[in-house]
């Protein structure tokens, strides 16, 4: 079951970002697939601090694009505290 998620904010939206499971999940449960063919998700923090917390999913079979990632990317033009908790790794290029 594939799918493609694309959230642009708005002008002036400040907000912490959590990507996680939901309750009673766990990393082997909830799979972000790049399927060999994209980088499996990028996050671009282009205005305020911000506080970006991924938890509890498996992240895989990540390839390199445009920006030269793999899994994930993460772009912040200001500095941001990033959590990465319970999650797995597998198979992304780098």
């Amino acid at each position: 079951n594939m799918s493609t998620f694309l959230y642009e904010a708005k002008e002036d939206e400040y907000f912490d970002i959590n990507i996680k499971g939901t309750l009673g999940t766990t990393a082997e449960n909830v799979i972000l697939d790049g399927n060999g063919e994209y980088t499996v998700f990028s996050l671009m923090l282009q205005q305020g601090n911000g506080h970006i917390n991924i938890d509890g999913i498996t992240v895989r079979n990540g390839v390199i694009g445009v920006r030269g990632v793999g899994g994930i990317h993460i772009f912040s033009a200001f500095e941001s505290t990033i959590y990465v908790t319970n999650c797995i790794f597998e198979n992304n290029a780098n």
